[in-house]
Order: structure tokens, then C-alpha cells, then sequence
């Protein structure tokens, strides 16, 4: 049997937000403007939506890079959203997971600019992740693909479309509960919601990011 683990990444491998992470940066260290950041801002205090919000802020990262070559865009991505983040769970349970022949899949809202540097020192097998269009080698700020809540089941779906894989998945968020009720298990691995925290121990889910005890999770189930 095929055993697939999937993984969100902001707030669940990265700990924190990529968008808010590399406009935060730019904004300080190339742009010298606090306006995006203020848009963020707005965006987080007029919206609890999972959707609305990835969609609202990866707009305004779009209207930054406007113009910008991709290598422009990997730099600063990579200085803003890089490997020292990984939270401390990530690297034993992934480790592990490989040792068992897992496929350790990343799903997520984010683009991959932000997310290559981390995913350099994890045992990750493949990505998706949404893209921002290009034309002549530039970005035009438009965003080719959104990885919203609804596309990461459709990666999921599609992934274990074979009825024989054991699959898994890790998250943080009302806007992964989709995605871990598409799994045979599922761990909410932080979490700030109480609504997420009641609809997980509901429907059984692991909650915590202790490595030791996500490790003994999977063993038993494994």
C-alpha cells in the first residue's frame, strides 16, 4: 500500500506567514513604504476568511513584484522566508516518515519562491503551491494560481485517487480542516481557533507538535 503524507506550510512547517514575512521585508528594506503593510492590515482586521484573506494578501505581494524578474523575486523571497523558520517539530516527523516510506508532500497557498528555501533541508517529495503569471520573463502581478482550500482537496483527491494509499496530513487552520477531512489521519499540528480545536477533537484528530508524540501517533496507526 502507497502511504502519502501531506503538509500545508505557513504556520504548520514555517513558523509564521510567508506573504506577511517577505512584505514586511521588502516594504522595509527595498520600498521604504509602509503602505502594503497597512493593506495587510486592513485585510486582517475586515476578514476572518481563510480564502478571502490568502487571496487579499497575495494580491498585494503581486502588485509588488510587478515588472520583477524571477530571479529578483526568488532573492528577496529567499532572504524574507528562509530555512530558520522551520518549526522544530518539522525535520524528526518528516525524517521519520521517510524511514517508513512515506511521500512527503507540501500543499500550499504560498508560492514556491517563498517556500524553496525550507524546503532544501526537509525530506520533501514534491510541491504545489500557487503561481504568479509571467510574460517576457517578468512577473505581471497577476496570480495564475490560488491554492485555496478547496484546490488543496482537489490535489489531495487527486493524489489518492488509488484506493490503496494510507494517507495523513498536517495543518494549523480553519482553512486546512478540508484537507485533513480528506485523510485517513490527520494532525492539527498549532492552532489559534477554538472553533478548528473543537471541530478536531470531534472528529478525532491529533492536536499538538510535540515530534516524540506525533511520532507515536503515527505508530500506532501506521
Amino acid at each position: 500500500m502507497q502511504k502519502i503524507a501531506f503538509f500545508d506550510f505557513d504556520n504548520t512547517i514555517y513558523d509564521g506567514y510567508t506573504f506577511e514575512d517577505f512584505i514586511e521585508f521588502v516594504s522595509r528594506n527595498v520600498l521604504k513604504t509602509d503602505r502594503f503593510q497597512n493593506q495587510v492590515k486592513n485585510i486582517l482586521q475586515t476578514t476572518t476568511d481563510y480564502n478571502d484573506i490568502a487571496s487579499g494578501i497575495a494580491e498585494i505581494v503581486g502588485e509588488i513584484i510587478v515588472g520583477w524578474p524571477q530571479k529578483k523575486f526568488e532573492k528577496f523571497a529567499k532572504i524574507s522566508c528562509n530555512k530558520k523558520k522551520i518549526s522544530g517539530w518539522v525535520k524528526p516527523v518528516t525524517s521519520y516518515l521517510k524511514s517508513m516510506n512515506f511521500k512527503n508532500i507540501v500543499v500550499s497557498a504560498s508560492f514556491e519562491e517563498m517556500i524553496a528555501d525550507s524546503l532544501e533541508v526537509l525530506e520533501i517529495d514534491k510541491i504545489y503551491c500557487s503561481t504568479f503569471a509571467l510574460k517576457d520573463k517578468r512577473f505581471t502581478g497577476k496570480i495564475k494560481l490560488l491554492l485555496n482550500e478547496d484546490k488543496k482537496v482537489e490535489v489531495i483527491k487527486s493524489e489518492i485517487s488509488n484506493n490503496q494509499v494510507f494517507s495523513i496530513a498536517f495543518g494549523d487552520s480553519v482553512g486546512d480542516a478540508p484537507m485533513l477531512d480528506s485523510v485517513d489521519k490527520a494532525f492539527l499540528v498549532r492552532s489559534y481557533n477554538e472553533e478548528i480545536e473543537k471541530f478536531a477533537k470531534k472528529k478525532g484528530w491529533f492536536l499538538g507538535n510535540n515530534p516524540d508524540e506525533i511520532i507515536k501517533e503515527l505508530q500506532k496507526n501506521i
